[in-house]
């Protein structure tokens, strides 16, 4: 999906436009997901995963496209770090979620968005592979994208600090086909970019402890204290060993430890999102925040403007 962001210059993404193939993705995955539930669209309530700072004319084409191409029976946006939050089981809590493309940090309380916390990174599991490339040997940059990943999920890992990493010993990795490759130091340097992104070339971006506590501190007054106590991470790319620990230690020493109560893992890990809709759209309350189709046509798409999360 090809996504129009603006940047800036500390690396903060501010703004998601639309582009038609971004619209148009959305719109085959809605149908296909539809279609595989044997679900027809317009007996469909559509609770539609969003990623943060999304321009409000992005989400009017999104609208438009569920409501009039579609022509599904309700929808509502919600965006992608609030359902991980949502399947966290925490009410109050930071969530620091890693797609492929982004990493959304936002602060919630008792279930509901801290709009000043919400901050997007343009770092996400895409990256991970792609300096996982960089880093290796010639074996490893003829690999298939899925090889990669498959070595990316269950052999990198996070080194206690940036000077402890090469003190592995070398690692056989086998892929599912039964070859093997053996490497070594690039399974603790490639994830180091979290911590340090300037490694892989991202100079602009903020290392993820810092992006947690600049979107906790952008709450204006002590909730910023209060959502910073439970820290959870979702997202694949972020369940890798150490990366949790190495998380703590890291806001530990840039917090009070008195603060920080634990860092945790979500259970879900890369399902977190998923796990999230689902527990949303069985709330009793779901189909009343929905946009209808009545709704929709008495207001147009101006009204998704109002009514998202």
């Amino acid at each position: 999906m090809v996504l129009k962001t603006v940047i800036k210059e500390d690396g903060i993404v501010i703004g998601i436009d639309e582009t038609e193939n971004a619209v148009q993705y959305y719109e085959h995955y809605i149908r296909h997901g539809l279609q595989r539930l044997n679900c027809a669209p317009r007996d469909a309530d559509i609770c539609l995963a969003v990623p943060l700072k999304m321009h409000d004319s992005f989400r009017r084409r999104l609208a438009e496209s569920v409501m009039e191409s579609l022509n599904a029976r309700s929808v509502f946006l919600i965006s992608q770090p609030l359902l991980s939050g949502y399947s966290s089981g925490a009410a109050t809590c930071t969530v620091v979620d890693c797609g492929y493309t982004y990493t959304s940090v936002m602060g919630m309380l008792n279930f509901y968005p801290l709009s000043e916390s919400q901050l997007l990174l343009p770092v996400g599991g895409q990256d991970l592979d792609r300096y996982l490339i960089h880093l290796g040997n010639k074996t490893l940059r003829q690999m298939s994208p899925a090889d990669v990943i498959y070595i990316k999920e269950h052999y990198c890992s996070v080194a206690p600090s940036l000077t402890s990493i090469g003190m592995q010993k070398r690692v056989s990795c086998s892929l599912p086909d039964g070859s093997k490759i053996t490497l070594d130091s690039e399974l603790e340097m490639a994830p180091e970019m979290f911590f340090n992104p300037s490694l892989a070339g991202l100079a602009d971006v903020l290392p993820l402890d810092q992006a947690v506590v600049h979107a906790a501190f952008s709450v204006p007054d002590d909730r910023a204290y209060t959502i910073l106590k439970r820290v959870f991470l979702s997202g694949g790319s972020l369940s890798l060993p150490g990366l949790r620990s190495r998380m703590k230690q890291r806001l530990v020493h840039k917090t009070l430890p008195e603060m920080l109560e634990a860092v945790e893992r979500h259970a879900q890990a890369d399902l977190a999102v998923w796990v999230g809709g689902s527990v949303f759209a069985s709330l009793s309350s779901f189909k009343q925040m929905c946009i209808s189709r009545e709704d929709y046509r008495e207001e147009g798409s101006r009204i998704i403007s109002s009514r998202w999360l």
